[in-house]
């Protein structure tokens, strides 16, 4: 498993560039990666794939079958 390649982290005061963020996350889940975004409760894990979703498993260091 690849660690944790790229990060988008917002530089305070900037306005972030939207289409260039959702572009990014659309190759990264294209790519079989698995993405954590912010919501207005929390975080949200996204994954489009069975090897993603166990990445995420394994990231989070739970066992196949228990809820994430």
């Amino acid at each position: 498993m690849r660690p944790f390649a790229d990060k988008i982290i917002p530089v305070p005061g900037d306005l972030p560039n939207v289409h260039a963020d959702a572009q990014r996350v659309f190759q990264v889940l294209q790519s079989g990666g698995v993405v954590i975004l912010p919501t207005e409760v929390g975080y949200g894990l996204m994954a489009t794939s069975a090897e993603a979703i166990d990445r995420a498993f394994a990231a989070k260091r739970r066992r196949p079958g228990h809820a994430q």
